[in-house]
C-alpha cells in the first residue's frame, strides 16, 4: 500500500533572473513511487504557466495553430489534442512559435529557444536535473543521509500509437527520501552545424581560432559577461559582421 504522505519544501535562489538562473526544489516524501511531475511545483516542470498559443512548423512548410507548452523536466512540447496532452512529434519539425520565443528541436540535444539568429545563431537550454536521497535522522533530531537512491525513467505508449514519458522513483522500503529538481540554463551557439557551449572566453577562443584576436579584444573592451544574455547577444550580433 502506497503511503500517501508528501512535505513540501521549496528553495528558490536568484529566481528573479531570467537566464543563467539556478532554482532549486526540495519534495520530502515516503511514497514507494513517485512521479515526479505530478508531486514537483508547476515552474519547475513547464516554461508557462498555461498552455500558450503556437505556430508548429514542418520542415516541408506547412504550419498549424496548436496549444503548447514545453515540458523543462522531460524535454518535450506538450499539445493539447482531441484525446488529450500529448508530446509534439519532431520527425519532419523545423519549428515552434510560441508567442514572441522561437524553439527549435536538435536530436539528442532537445530544444532550444533560439535568441538570435544568422551565421552563428545563438540558443537557450533550460534543463531540469532529478535526484533523490535516502533520508536518515541522526542525533538530536538531526537529518543525515544515506546512498542515492537511482532514479528510474519509463516510456510507456498506449493503444494509439501516442508517445508518452513519465520519471518516476521507486522507494520500495517507503523510507523517507528528499527529491531534489535544480533548474539551471545555459547558452550555445551553433557553427557549421555544431552546438558550441559557450562557457568563458578561452573556451570561445578555442572554437573560433581564426577570429582570436578580434573576438578578444571586443569582450576585453565591451567587458562581455558569459552569464549574461544581452551580453552574449552584443558578442553574436559582433560575430555576425566578422569576415
Amino acid at each position: 500500500m502506497l503511503r500517501n504522505r508528501c512535505l513540501l519544501f521549496i528553495f528558490i535562489i536568484a529566481a528573479s533572473l531570467p537566464v543563467f538562473s539556478q532554482r532549486t526544489l526540495t519534495i520530502r516524501s515516503t511514497d514507494t513511487r513517485v512521479q515526479v511531475e505530478k508531486v514537483a511545483d508547476s515552474s519547475f516542470v513547464f516554461l508557462y504557466p498555461e498552455l500558450m498559443d503556437a505556430v508548429i512548423v514542418t520542415k516541408d512548410g506547412r504550419t498549424s495553430q496548436a496549444k503548447l507548452n514545453y515540458s523543462m523536466l522531460l524535454d518535450e512540447m506538450h499539445m493539447q489534442t482531441r484525446r488529450g496532452i500529448q508530446a509534439v512529434e519532431t520527425n519532419n519539425l523545423k519549428n515552434l512559435e510560441i508567442g514572441s520565443a522561437t524553439f527549435i528541436h536538435r536530436g539528442e540535444e532537445g530544444y532550444f529557444e533560439v535568441l538570435s539568429e544568422g551565421r552563428f545563431p545563438l540558443l537557450m537550454k533550460r534543463q531540469i536535473r532529478v535526484s533523490a536521497m535516502p533520508v536518515r535522522r541522526g542525533a538530536y533530531g538531526g537529518t543525515d543521509y544515506t546512498s542515492a537512491i537511482d532514479l528510474a525513467a519509463s516510456i510507456a505508449t498506449n493503444s494509439g500509437g501516442d508517445f508518452n514519458r513519465e520519471i518516476f522513483l521507486d522507494n520500495p522500503s517507503g523510507q523517507e527520501m528528499d527529491i531534489t529538481l535544480r533548474y539551471s540554463d545555459y547558452f550555445v551557439i551553433e557553427k557549421s552545424g555544431q552546438l558550441i557551449r559557450l562557457n568563458n572566453q578561452r573556451q570561445l577562443l578555442r572554437d573560433f581560432p581564426e577570429y582570436r584576436n578580434e573576438l578578444r579584444d571586443f569582450i576585453r573592451s565591451e567587458n562581455i559577461n558569459f552569464s549574461n544574455q544581452q551580453d552574449l547577444v552584443k558578442l553574436v550580433n559582433f560575430m555576425e559582421e566578422m569576415k
